[in-house]
């Protein structure tokens, strides 16, 4: 009889975990949505303390540039050189270059975070400008494992060298 009763009625072990996986997934994805709307909103309060007048692009990423250099515009594939200062939203200073040296990197070989590589396609050289990056652009839930922590937006006051 329990045999019977076993193999009539009951979901297969392969549909229970079918089912089991979609209300995780789906709390992820609500779980994920939630942090990035409280990310958007710390970044948001950040910008309205400072007044500063950024643009947003559709990833996500702000950016002011306060001055205005000269040159070419940057490419995709040019070697990029940077001045900058790392801080994050409670304004501790990460990193600079003042400490670290000139940031060099070639624009869009994946060789800094995804954020920065998007930010620098919309400056020029000898521009000067904020740009804060969301931790989805930034180093992620990870951090940086050093002075970066998990989940960090990030602000760079660079000068396109």
């Amino acid at each position: 009889m329990l045999l019977l009763c076993v193999s009539c009625g009951g979901p297969t072990e392969q549909e229970n975990q079918t089912a089991s996986k979609r209300p995780v997934k789906e709390s992820l994805i609500d779980a994920n949505r939630h942090l990035r709307e409280s990310e958007d909103d710390l970044i948001e309060d950040f910008i309205r303390r400072y007044e500063w007048k950024v643009e947003r692009t559709s990833s996500g990423l702000r950016y002011l540039i306060y001055a205005e250099g000269a040159g070419d515009a940057i490419q995709v594939g040019d070697t990029v050189r940077l001045e900058y200062e790392l801080r994050l939203l409670n304004g501790q200073v990460v990193y600079t270059s003042g400490e670290r040296g000139i940031l060099e990197f070639r624009q869009g070989k994946a060789q800094v975070t995804r954020g920065l590589d998007e930010a620098v396609l919309l400056l020029h050289r000898g521009d000067q400008a904020k740009i804060i990056i969301p931790s989805h652009l930034g180093y992620g839930l990870p951090g940086d494992q050093d002075r970066i922590p998990p989940r960090a937006s990030l602000i760079y006051d660079v000068k396109v060298l």
